[in-house]
């Protein structure tokens, strides 16, 4: 994964913390982003070549909050 931006955004706890974003690209996934926050939470989103996209979403205390497959967009 390459480091594409850092900045300073709300977590998906709602608290606003420091946060890098890594972007990735294979043959089976057209995009991988993931966003790491410094308070723990992960939000992964996959972005497929038909335009479906799945999204992760865990929070810092390590509840899943979001995992679905979004469909296309």
């Amino acid at each position: 994964m390459v480091p594409i931006a850092s900045k300073t955004d709300q977590a998906p706890c709602g608290q606003i913390v420091e946060c890098e974003i890594f972007e990735d690209q294979d043959e089976e996934v057209l995009i991988t982003q993931e966003s790491i926050y410094a308070c723990g939470c992960v939000s992964l989103r996959h972005e497929y070549h038909d335009g479906s996209v799945s999204l992760r979403v865990v929070h810092h205390n390590g509840t899943v909050l979001v995992d679905n497959l979004l469909g296309a967009e």
